[in-house]
This record gives C-alpha cells, structure tokens and sequence, in this order.
C-alpha cells in the first residue's frame, strides 16, 4: 500500500486538486489487526486510483490535530473523506476484507456521482454518425441510462443523508455521553473536594487540640517548675539562714569561752591562792589552799599524806582534771599550779593506780537506776562549773583587797590542824551532798570492793573514762 508521505494539509489540497477521495487510516501500533486489508491487491488499486491515502498513528501530533476535527471512537478506523470536506463513509473497529471492498466502492461511486453528476452530457458531445433510422433507438437508449444514472443519485444521495444522519445521532449520542461523563467527574470532583475539605477540619481540629494539651501540659510543668524553685528556695534560705544562726552561736559560744579563758587566764596570774578540790572514786572530797607557785609534785605529796590520814593507804594514784579533760603524768609534776592553770582554783579526780577502766562505773540508763545516775552526773558537773567559775572570781576579789597574801607553805603545814578540821568539814558536807543526790544506787561501790569488779567501778555517776 502506498501511503502519502506529506502532512496533512497537502494530503488534502491534492485531494481537492485531482477531485479525489481523501482517505485516513488512523491505527494503534500495538494492533495490526487490518494490516492484511492493506495488502489486499484489489484494495491497493482502488485507492491508488481514486483515493489519497495517509496513515497516521493514534497517539501521533497529526492525529491529534485531526480529531479535533473528525471524532474518533475507536482504532482502527478509516475515514472517506470527499472533495467538500464531509466523510463519506467511516468504517471503524474489525471488519473483513470483503466488507471493507463493498463500503469502499460504494463510497467510490458516491463520490463519483459527486463529482460527475452529468455523465450523458459528456455522452451527447459525441458526434453522431447513425443513420436517421437509428435516431428513435438512440434516443431510447440515452433516456434509459439518464434514468439509470438519476436513480443511481438519488440513492447514492440518500444512503449519503442516511449517513450524515447515523453520523449526527452519533455524535449527539457520543456528546450526551461525554457531557454526563463531564457531569459525573465534575459530581466526583466535588464530592472529593468537600471529602478533602472535612478531612482538613478534622485535621486542623485535632492539630489544635493536641496543641492546647500540649500547652497545658508544658504551662503545668512551668508551675510545677516554679513551685519546685521556690520550694528549693526556700529551703536553702532556711538552711543558709540555720548556718549562719548556728555559725554566730558557734561563734558566740567560743568567743564567750575565750573570753571565760581569758578570765581564768588573768585570775590565774592575778590570784595569790590556788584553791583545790579533790574528789575520790567513793564520792567524797576534801579541799585546800595552796601557793600559785607551788609544784604539782608538792601537791600530789600532799594528798597522798591526806589519804593516809584517812586511813586509804593506796597511795599509788593519778590525778585528772575535767576542766579541761587532762590527765597529769610525771613530767607534769615539776610544773606550777600557776603553769596549770590550776590557779586559782580547779577540781582533780584521784584515780588508784591499780584501777584499769572506771566507765562501767556509770549507772548503765537501761537499768532501773540509770535515770537517777544521769541526773545525778548532771547535777555533779553542773556544781562542779559553778565551784570553778566561783573560786576564779573569788581568787580573783581577794587578789585585788590582798587577803592572803602572807599566806605561805610554812603556814600551810603550821596550821594543818586547821585546814584538816576546815577539810573534814567540807569533806562531810560535800559527801553528804553527793549521796544525796546518787540515794539509794546499788552500782556506787567504794575501794573496798572486790578487785575484779573495778572495770564496773563508778564515781558519782560520772565515768572517769572521758579524762
């Protein structure tokens, strides 16, 4: 088949030029299905006689322009198309070759009669050689062919308006179609329009909510946050606050000893008596005067004369202070009271020597008597202050109106009968004081007890342990 090798504006000004069919096969490459009518001989030779034939692919720009004006329903399909622009015949989908022969003579002979709509005026040009006697047969002949090609108009006339008429109801039917198609899409456009337009404001609705929670949530941590900082605040001004009260009590509380220091200091230097009180493991107690100047070791002679006086001939002992907590050992004794800071007064435990451990001598608080023993070490300690700090003034007051001042160590020993007198009776009353306040406890034992016991020895209710 040969096929025009132009566009299609050619294609159709040769057409129109050589009054000859123009014919369009549009066809879909995946689909050769009348591909066999195209290399029909028959076929071939009535186109290339009186048709001009283009063949254009469906998806091709050609095509494209084509069907805005001609419709195409289907592929393939072929339009017949005459010199006045209107198809003469369109023949669509599959079709046998036979089929497809008849619709294109037909579209042929229509054409023709189109073109040449007086064939016997061509006929009656001739000249004529007959006879007269032939004139009425001729004659005849002539009305009987013009009848034949009249008829022949009027039918190929009428199969065209039947045509035109299949093609309008066609294209009404295909423009009915197309505008519910229109009208159904536009219906679900719409309807997916409105469907997106919902699912938005849910979406934004949803976004919002979560944004408020979101909001409260992160303005409640902000409270809680802020309550937590004030709280935390709060606390560590307090704490700060109880420092700072604790540091100026602390401060206060060592400046007043320093300055109660300071004070013993100067009445130390100041006092020309060192006044003594020396208190035994059995409770009781005796006390005397003494030079600032004198040695511990001239002390400690001294009271080991008195325990023999009073009939405890253990004489190996130690002697303590509480205030401060101080034991004194021999490189002590050659030492002054002033030196000491015994001066001038204090109070010395004399502990025996053979006594390993005097803190079980403690009333034990579990026991049915250990409330009385914690008061009565209390009460002890309390009185022992009030003797020091009284003794310091004291020493203090007659350093500055000079009483005892001739007062020496010869006088000491001359007027031992005095002082012994002087320290029984202090003695008794300070013993009598303290059974007083211990009464009625089992657990204050004397030197006299069994030496196993000793580790569970107690003076007074005070352990001797803390010296």
């Amino acid at each position: 088949m040969e096929w025009h090798n132009e566009d299609i504006g050619a294609a159709i000004t040769e057409s129109k030029t050589k009054k000859l069919i123009f014919l369009v096969f549009i066809y879909d490459p995946a689909n050769n299905i009348a591909e066999h009518i195209w290399n029909n001989e028959t076929v071939i030779n009535l186109c290339k006689t009186n048709c001009i034939s283009l063949k254009l692919e469906f998806e091709s720009q050609n095509c494209s322009f084509f069907k805005q004006i001609y419709p195409i329903s289907t592929c393939p399909t072929t339009y017949l198309i005459g010199v006045n622009g209107k198809p003469i015949d369109v023949i669509s989908g599959e079709i046998s070759e036979e089929e497809f022969l008849s619709k294109l003579q037909k579209s042929i002979d229509v054409h023709n009669l189109e073109v040449n709509p007086a064939i016997e005026a061509t006929e009656s040009n001739e000249p004529t050689t007959s006879q007269n006697t032939n004139e009425t047969s001729q004659e005849s002949n002539t009305s009987e062919q013009k009848k034949s090609i009249d008829e022949k108009v009027a039918q190929a006339k009428e199969k065209l308006r039947q045509i035109q008429e299949k093609k309008r109801l066609e294209e009404e039917e295909k423009n009915r179609n197309s505008e519910m198609e229109r009208r159904r899409l536009g219906q679900d456009i719409l309807k997916a329009k409105r469907e997106k337009e919902e699912l938005e404001m849910k979406q934004l609705a949803e976004a919002k909510r979560k944004e408020k929670l979101e909001d409260e949530l992160a303005k409640k941590r902000i409270m809680e946050k802020i309550q937590q900082d004030r709280e935390e605040k709060q606390k560590n001004y307090a704490q700060e606050k109880q420092d700072v009260q604790s540091a100026k009590e602390a401060e206060r509380q060592k400046l007043e000893q320093q300055k109660l220091l300071e004070k013993q200091a100067e009445a130390a230097r100041n006092s020309n008596i060192a006044r003594l009180q020396f208190r035994l493991v059995d409770g009781s107690s005796f006390n005397s005067q003494f030079e600032p100047n004198q040695t511990l070791k001239e002390v400690k002679d001294f009271v080991a004369q008195k325990l023999v006086e009073m009939n405890n001939n253990n004489t190996n002992f130690s002697m303590h202070s509480t205030f401060p907590k101080r034991e004194y050992t021999d490189s002590d004794m050659s030492l002054t009271l002033r030196e000491l800071n015994l001066a001038p007064s204090a109070s010395l435990l004399i502990i025996p020597a053979k006594t390993k451990s005097i803190t079980n001598m403690i009333p034990s608080p579990s026991s049915s008597s250990g409330v009385l023993g914690t008061v009565a070490t209390v009460t002890t300690d309390i009185f022992t202050l009030f003797f020091s700090i009284f003794a310091s003034m004291w020493g203090v007051v007659t350093g500055l109106i000079g009483i005892g001042q001739n007062n020496s160590r010869g006088s000491n020993q001359a007027t031992g009968s005095s002082n012994q007198f002087r320290a029984t009776n202090q003695e008794d009353s300070v013993q009598n004081l303290r059974l007083r306040n211990l009464g009625n406890n089992p657990r204050v034992r004397s030197l006299n007890d069994d030496r196993e016991d000793d580790d569970n020895a107690t003076w007074n209710g005070n352990s001797t342990q803390q010296m």
